[in-house]
């Protein structure tokens, strides 16, 4: 009975956080996915903590949506371009829309 019990937990875990399974998000998930697509639509690339300042969003879920839009393939990322030895930061990871083909 536990068996079962923890694979329904899991599916349900996994239903709730809509990995793979085709699960509507809430309007309050769109409307963050939207405010991002729309921010590097007009800005261009961009590292989340910029789309978070700029969009007003936590960084966290700045950083849950960003993962899904890389994952469905409408962002691609990459490491900026500087020395971190010289710059005397690590390296930001910038974001922007994939263009379409």
């Amino acid at each position: 009975m536990i068996a079962v019990a923890g694979g329904v937990l899991t599916a349900l875990i996994l239903l709730l956080l809509g990995f793979g399974l085709g699960v509507a998000y809430s309007n309050r998930e769109h409307e963050a996915g939207r405010r991002i697509h729309d921010l590097l639509e007009q800005r261009g690339p961009e590292y989340a903590l910029e789309i978070s300042r700029r969009t007003g969003l936590s960084v966290g879920t700045v950083y849950v949506h960003l993962a899904r839009m890389e994952q469905a393939g409408r962002v691609t990322s990459g490491l900026e371009n500087i020395d971190p030895a010289v710059a005397g930061r690590p390296q930001r990871r910038f974001y922007r829309l994939r263009r379409e083909a």
